[in-house]
């Protein structure tokens, strides 16, 4: 990717500045796709700044390009005494890391549920080794002190079923 932008004559800032201002009073789609092609090594070099964090490198750059391109469109609501250019790459920033930051949150949702269906199972198991035999939901619920309908979810998200009509759980 980044290979392909060496081809780009790289402005000055004080060019860019100016570039910022017609993108924004003109809305001139040829201006900002300019300034959208000068600004794409400042997102791989914020996607660069964020790597190893979870998200591969290409996917941080698609974000913080998607960040850039919707910022574009927002150069007007920028805060007062704020460039153009400074809000483009604070919005490149906060693009990158608005993806991480829900890659963590998917993550953490990911181990919180394996960490309850571990519970249920550990459960399941401990219920019927002291019954010697297949529980019901209704005893799992009053033995985990969870509701049927949670205990239900829970095994059609393991792929378990509830069993025949959902009464019975198998031991796992």
């Amino acid at each position: 990717y980044q290979k392909e932008l060496e081809y780009l004559t790289l402005l000055e800032e004080e060019e860019l500045l100016e570039l910022c201002e017609q993108a924004e009073n003109t809305g001139d789609g040829g201006v900002k796709a300019r300034l959208t092609e000068q600004l794409l090594p400042e997102v791989i070099r914020t996607a660069r700044g964020f790597a190893g964090r979870g998200l591969p490198l290409g996917d941080l750059i698609q974000e913080g390009n998607i960040g850039l391109m919707l910022a574009m469109e927002t150069l007007g609501l920028r805060a007062e005494g704020q460039t153009a250019l400074d809000y483009l790459k604070q919005e490149i920033r906060s693009a990158v890391s608005a993806a991480l930051e829900e890659q963590q949150t998917e993550r953490q949702a990911g181990d919180l549920l394996a960490e309850r269906l571990n519970h249920l199972s550990d459960g399941i198991k401990k219920l019927s080794d002291e019954l010697e035999r297949k529980v019901s939901l209704e005893e799992l619920s009053v033995f985990m002190d969870m509701p049927v309908e949670e205990i239900e979810d829970l095994l059609k998200l393991a792929g378990e079923g509830t069993g025949d009509g959902g009464e019975d759980t198998e031991e796992r």
